[in-house]
Protein backbone atom coordinates (compact mmCIF):
# COMPACT_ATOMS: atom_id res chain seq x y z
CA UNK A 1 0.00 0.00 0.00
CA UNK A 2 1.37 3.48 -0.43
CA UNK A 3 1.74 5.70 2.01
CA UNK A 4 0.58 9.13 0.20
CA UNK A 5 2.07 11.37 2.53
CA UNK A 6 5.66 10.78 1.67
CA UNK A 7 6.16 12.50 -1.79
CA UNK A 8 7.49 9.60 -3.68
CA UNK A 9 4.21 7.47 -3.18
CA UNK A 10 2.67 10.35 -3.66
CA UNK A 11 4.27 10.74 -7.53
CA UNK A 12 3.56 6.68 -7.83
CA UNK A 13 -0.18 7.15 -6.88
CA UNK A 14 -0.92 10.55 -9.52
CA UNK A 15 0.90 8.39 -12.38
CA UNK A 16 -1.35 5.37 -11.37
CA UNK A 17 -4.46 7.46 -11.76
CA UNK A 18 -3.38 9.23 -14.82
CA UNK A 19 -2.49 5.43 -16.08
CA UNK A 20 -6.15 4.62 -15.56
CA UNK A 21 -7.92 7.76 -16.82
CA UNK A 22 -5.71 7.50 -19.96
CA UNK A 23 -6.51 3.94 -20.39
CA UNK A 24 -10.59 4.49 -20.05
CA UNK A 25 -10.12 7.60 -22.75
CA UNK A 26 -8.55 5.18 -25.15
CA UNK A 27 -10.64 2.43 -24.82
CA UNK A 28 -13.98 4.17 -23.58
CA UNK A 29 -13.98 6.71 -26.09
CA UNK A 30 -11.20 6.95 -28.45
CA UNK A 31 -11.54 3.52 -29.27
CA UNK A 32 -14.72 2.88 -28.85
CA UNK A 33 -16.23 5.83 -31.28
CA UNK A 34 -13.86 4.39 -33.66
CA UNK A 35 -14.92 1.05 -34.15
CA UNK A 36 -18.60 1.99 -34.16
CA UNK A 37 -17.73 4.11 -36.70
CA UNK A 38 -16.10 1.18 -38.82
CA UNK A 39 -19.17 -0.35 -38.44
CA UNK A 40 -21.58 2.28 -39.64
CA UNK A 41 -19.61 2.88 -42.72
CA UNK A 42 -20.05 -0.57 -43.25
CA UNK A 43 -23.28 -0.79 -42.91
CA UNK A 44 -24.14 1.97 -45.31
CA UNK A 45 -21.53 0.43 -47.68
CA UNK A 46 -23.68 -2.56 -47.82
CA UNK A 47 -27.04 -1.01 -47.52
CA UNK A 48 -27.85 -3.07 -44.70
CA UNK A 49 -30.62 -0.40 -43.51
CA UNK A 50 -32.23 -2.78 -41.03
CA UNK A 51 -28.67 -2.94 -39.36
CA UNK A 52 -28.46 0.79 -38.99
CA UNK A 53 -31.74 1.44 -37.92
CA UNK A 54 -31.78 -1.50 -34.90
CA UNK A 55 -28.23 -1.13 -34.44
CA UNK A 56 -28.79 2.85 -33.52
CA UNK A 57 -30.31 2.24 -30.35
CA UNK A 58 -27.55 -0.33 -28.25
CA UNK A 59 -24.95 2.23 -30.08
CA UNK A 60 -26.35 5.27 -28.41
CA UNK A 61 -27.35 3.17 -24.85
CA UNK A 62 -23.01 1.95 -24.89
CA UNK A 63 -22.06 5.26 -25.84
CA UNK A 64 -23.71 7.08 -22.98
CA UNK A 65 -22.67 4.27 -20.43
CA UNK A 66 -19.22 4.55 -21.48
CA UNK A 67 -19.49 8.70 -20.95
CA UNK A 68 -21.52 8.58 -17.68
CA UNK A 69 -20.35 5.43 -16.21
CA UNK A 70 -16.83 5.22 -16.81
CA UNK A 71 -15.61 7.80 -18.84
CA UNK A 72 -16.37 11.20 -16.51
CA UNK A 73 -16.36 9.84 -13.63
CA UNK A 74 -12.94 8.63 -13.69
CA UNK A 75 -12.06 12.07 -15.43
CA UNK A 76 -13.89 13.33 -12.11
CA UNK A 77 -11.78 10.99 -9.42
CA UNK A 78 -8.92 12.09 -11.06
CA UNK A 79 -9.20 15.60 -11.06
CA UNK A 80 -10.28 15.81 -7.64
CA UNK A 81 -7.26 13.76 -6.47
CA UNK A 82 -4.72 16.58 -8.40
CA UNK A 83 -6.38 19.45 -6.64
CA UNK A 84 -6.37 17.94 -3.02
CA UNK A 85 -2.39 16.88 -3.72
CA UNK A 86 -1.63 20.26 -4.83
CA UNK A 87 -3.59 21.75 -1.90
CA UNK A 88 -1.05 19.25 -0.28
CA UNK A 89 2.27 19.87 -1.88
CA UNK A 90 1.66 23.93 -1.77
CA UNK A 91 2.12 23.91 1.87
CA UNK A 92 4.66 26.06 3.18
CA UNK A 93 7.26 24.07 5.14
CA UNK A 94 6.69 26.29 8.67
CA UNK A 95 2.94 25.28 8.10
CA UNK A 96 1.33 24.36 11.46
CA UNK A 97 1.05 20.54 12.00
CA UNK A 98 -3.06 21.26 12.16
CA UNK A 99 -3.32 22.30 9.03
CA UNK A 100 -0.46 19.91 7.57
CA UNK A 101 -3.12 16.70 9.05
CA UNK A 102 -5.99 18.14 7.73
CA UNK A 103 -4.56 18.62 4.40
CA UNK A 104 -3.32 14.40 4.73
CA UNK A 105 -6.93 13.83 5.80
CA UNK A 106 -8.18 15.29 3.07
CA UNK A 107 -5.61 13.72 0.48
CA UNK A 108 -6.05 10.56 2.17
CA UNK A 109 -9.97 10.35 1.96
CA UNK A 110 -10.09 11.01 -1.40
CA UNK A 111 -7.70 8.12 -2.14
CA UNK A 112 -9.61 5.95 -0.01
CA UNK A 113 -12.82 6.77 -2.10
CA UNK A 114 -10.48 5.88 -5.71
CA UNK A 115 -9.72 2.94 -3.94
CA UNK A 116 -13.74 2.41 -3.03
CA UNK A 117 -14.56 2.98 -6.69
CA UNK A 118 -12.17 0.71 -8.55
CA UNK A 119 -13.48 -2.02 -6.39
CA UNK A 120 -16.86 -1.73 -7.01
CA UNK A 121 -18.38 -3.88 -10.24
CA UNK A 122 -20.55 -2.37 -12.56
CA UNK A 123 -23.94 -2.68 -11.55
CA UNK A 124 -22.69 -0.86 -8.25
CA UNK A 125 -21.25 1.66 -10.64
CA UNK A 126 -24.72 2.15 -12.58
CA UNK A 127 -26.58 1.86 -9.56
CA UNK A 128 -24.59 4.90 -7.89
CA UNK A 129 -24.99 6.82 -11.42
CA UNK A 130 -28.54 6.07 -11.04
CA UNK A 131 -28.80 7.37 -7.87
CA UNK A 132 -26.72 10.54 -8.31
CA UNK A 133 -29.35 11.68 -11.03
CA UNK A 134 -32.38 11.40 -8.61
CA UNK A 135 -33.93 14.53 -7.95
CA UNK A 136 -35.36 12.93 -4.65
CA UNK A 137 -32.25 12.27 -3.09
CA UNK A 138 -30.92 15.53 -3.40
CA UNK A 139 -31.66 17.85 -0.55
CA UNK A 140 -34.19 20.30 -0.61
CA UNK A 141 -33.26 23.83 -0.19
CA UNK A 142 -35.20 25.94 2.31
CA UNK A 143 -36.48 28.68 0.76
CA UNK A 144 -37.37 31.18 4.52
CA UNK A 145 -33.59 30.90 4.13
CA UNK A 146 -32.87 33.07 0.87
CA UNK A 147 -33.01 36.49 -0.19
CA UNK A 148 -35.53 37.35 -2.64
CA UNK A 149 -34.80 38.63 -5.78
CA UNK A 150 -35.28 42.22 -6.29
CA UNK A 151 -37.83 44.10 -8.86
CA UNK A 152 -37.04 45.15 -12.15
CA UNK A 153 -37.99 48.62 -11.82
CA UNK A 154 -35.91 49.34 -8.72
CA UNK A 155 -32.44 48.30 -10.83
CA UNK A 156 -30.68 51.16 -11.28
CA UNK A 157 -28.45 51.37 -14.59
CA UNK A 158 -25.02 51.79 -14.59
CA UNK A 159 -24.88 54.76 -17.14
Amino acid sequence: MLDISKANDLRKFKFINLAALVVSLWTRAFHFIYIVVSIILVWIEDKAWSFLVFGALPILVFTFFNIFVSTLPAYKRYKKFINKSVEFESLPADAPEVKRRQSVAALELVANEIIFEGTLNMTDRVGMFLESIDSSSRPKVDRRQTMPARRMSKWKSLD
